[in-house]
């Protein structure tokens, strides 16, 4: 968390902690570990003072924004907050509901998607407490899971390449929280590469059939 003035003399480290923040009665207001709590906070100073009292525990993370949570706060202290999504399973369904079987153990999963061959299921886990996210594949039929992507970064919706060779995801790897580039790995096991890298913030959402 950093302030800064509009004349750009002044940017400095606040807290050390990736969040939004929100100032209220003295007070700063920002997540740690999940964990929403608040500050005392000078501002005249610009400098934090005391210990963190928790407010609310385990907050859930705005989708597609690292280090984004939802909480609001007025003047009054009138707090606003989303707690934090329980676990999930994987569950097979067939048309009318009825369950098939489940994937995997239970996590966060997050944009469950099949393979062009629906042999697997690549999906994102990510790790609130810690602002960062992997990407697993799954066996469909076995259930088996392994760890696709682990960097520790913010590595999320991850789409097949049309023939099934190749998973496209997003990462914020280069420039934390406030970017995020397209990366590819291949299937079989080689390092992720970068595939798109610009100033703004990249998600794929999918891959047309034709491969193109």
């Amino acid at each position: 968390i950093r302030v800064a003035s509009l004349d750009g003399k002044l940017n400095k480290t606040v807290v050390p902690a990736i969040s939004n923040a929100s100032y209220a009665a003295g007070n700063l207001l920002y997540v740690r570990e999940a964990n929403l709590v608040a500050q005392p906070f000078d501002p005249d100073r610009l400098n934090t003072t005391g210990e963190p009292v928790l407010l609310a525990p385990l907050l859930d993370r705005a989708s597609g924004w690292t280090g984004f949570f939802t909480f609001a706060s007025s003047d009054q202290v009138i707090l606003a907050a989303k707690a934090f999504i329980p676990l999930s399973r994987l569950g097979w369904y067939d048309r009318t509901g009825r369950s098939l079987g489940v994937v995997g153990e239970p996590a966060n999963y997050l944009v469950p998607r099949l393979s062009p061959g629906g042999r697997k299921v690549v999906v994102q886990i990510p790790n609130v407490a810690k602002s960062t996210s992997e990407i697993w594949t799954y066996d469909a039929g076995s259930g088996v899971g392994s760890k696709f992507v682990f960097a520790p970064f913010w590595n999320s919706d991850p789409v097949w390449s049309a023939d099934g060779s190749r998973i496209y995801f997003s990462s914020d790897r280069k420039v934390r929280v406030t970017r995020s580039d397209l990366w590819v790995r291949d299937v079989d096991g080689a390092a992720e590469q970068a595939y798109l890298e610009t100033e703004d913030q990249w998600t794929p959402m999918d891959w047309t059939r034709d491969g193109r």
